[in-house]
């Protein structure tokens, strides 16, 4: 696991919010997680969904299963999910429950 870049897609998404989003992987001026592992890795990617998932999990060093509970919210655990669903309308407090997925994710070395 890649946990130097981690901490980088938290130190990113924590100072621009905004620019964090779940729902797209990095089009625009907006990324998810893998997205912004693809851009702080210089990364190029092509259009499909797959292609994107397999870049982003090779640059963070994570398994097929790793990528899949980072990467997809409904593979988060339950508490995670539920709270991000409900502050669905405020970027800001998504963002914040995503770091704190992230840094629970490192902190299991990816089994949760």
């Amino acid at each position: 696991m890649n946990k130097e870049l981690l901490y980088q897609i938290i130190d990113v998404i924590a100072k621009e919010p905004k620019t964090f989003d779940m729902s797209t992987w990095g089009c625009g001026t907006t990324a998810c997680i893998g997205g912004w592992a693809l851009r702080l890795t210089h990364s190029t990617w092509l259009s499909v969904h797959e292609d994107i998932h397999l870049m982003a999990r090779r640059v963070l060093e994570l398994s097929d299963d790793e990528a899949r509970r980072l990467f997809y919210t409904k593979h988060w655990p339950e508490s995670f999910k539920r709270d991000y669903v409900l502050c669905y309308a405020n970027p800001e407090k998504q963002t914040d429950v995503a770091i704190r997925r992230i840094r629970h994710f490192i902190a299991t070395d990816g089994r949760e």
